[in-house]
């Protein structure tokens, strides 16, 4: 009938074992792309499931340290680019891209286009507010 509350966390647990163990043998790249035929032997903790459901771990996995701090650099620039205008457009976004990134401890977000869209108007946020002036 399914996995209960204890079991889903516990496979999480054990995938995020398996993602920390694959970044102490490649830090720097981790295991490169991942797909549902390979997953299984790069994460064998994880029988049940194909995704990681955590963007910060399936990121580790799949890029390494490299694409964990290129993702965190530009969440740190969206917010920059951000922090440094005024409105109710910027207002949004900020709620919108805090909101993104806390569902990303719990899911896999990565590969919708929900976050890049948020960077994408964080970033022209200044052309957006004139365009509302």
């Amino acid at each position: 009938e399914g996995m209960s509350k204890a079991q889903t966390l516990l496979s999480r647990v054990y995938m995020w074992y398996d993602t920390i163990n694959v970044l102490i043998r490649s830090p720097l790249f981790g295991a490169g792309y991942v797909s549902e035929y390979r997953y299984h032997t790069v994460m064998p903790n994880a029988p049940y499931h194909t995704i990681m459901h955590n963007q910060i771990f399936d990121l580790g996995l799949s890029g390494g340290l490299i694409a964990v701090f290129i993702f965190i650099i530009m969440n740190i620039y969206a917010l920059n680019k951000l922090d440094r205008q005024r409105g109710k457009n910027r207002d949004i976004l900020i709620v919108a891209i805090f909101t993104i990134n806390i569902l990303m401890l719990t899911e896999c977000l990565f590969y919708s286009s929900t976050i890049f869209l948020l960077y994408l108007l964080a970033f022209h946020i200044k052309r957006i507010n004139k365009a509302f002036e």
